[in-house]
């Protein structure tokens, strides 16, 4: 009967090693779960700063934009070119059209990347939302691998009874 104890007492600690190593795996998951929601945060703060860094962008092309026209009347003006009209007006037309096609631009550059850093959070909330599923699950499917060990070692042993 020493060897039935000891089988049982290797079976046990089978069993044993085999939840606490689901545990182990959920707490792993349930961490990683957490930094994946952190990262999701971070994204989005970056999608609203690149956003923020975009109208200042645009904010800084307008002004040096304004000082173009500004200069470019000045310069009519003191050549005595009448400046809405002609090609001075064209000119000055031109000057606009092109300022808001590069302010657009930065417009749609800005939204172009916080809508990235969006999709990289949503990525990174299905990384936590699955982790967390796994996590949830970790310990359920441990107990069961621990009853499947116990059962086939306790089927194994010889209990002092008739061999097999």
């Amino acid at each position: 009967m020493g060897m039935a104890v000891i089988a049982g007492i290797g079976l046990g600690l089978q069993v044993l090693g085999g939840l606490s190593q689901a545990h182990g795996q959920a707490k792993a998951l349930d961490e990683q779960a957490k930094i994946n929601e952190q990262n999701a945060a971070l994204a989005e703060a970056e999608g609203t700063e690149l956003m923020r860094r975009g109208a200042l962008q645009e904010y800084q092309l307008r002004g040096q934009g304004g000082q173009i026209l500004g200069a470019q009347k000045t310069a009519y003006g003191a050549s005595g070119v009448v400046g809405n009209v002609g090609s001075a007006a064209d000119v000055e037309f031109g000057s606009r059209l092109a300022l808001e096609m590069d302010a657009a631009a930065l417009r749609f550059g800005a939204e172009n990347e916080r809508y990235a850093k969006r999709v990289e959070a949503w990525n990174y909330r299905r990384g936590a939302a699955s982790a967390k599923s796994a996590a949830a699950m970790a310990v359920p499917a441990g107990l069961v691998g621990a009853g499947g060990t116990l059962l086939t070692g306790m089927s194994q042993v010889n209990w002092g009874g008739k061999n097999k």
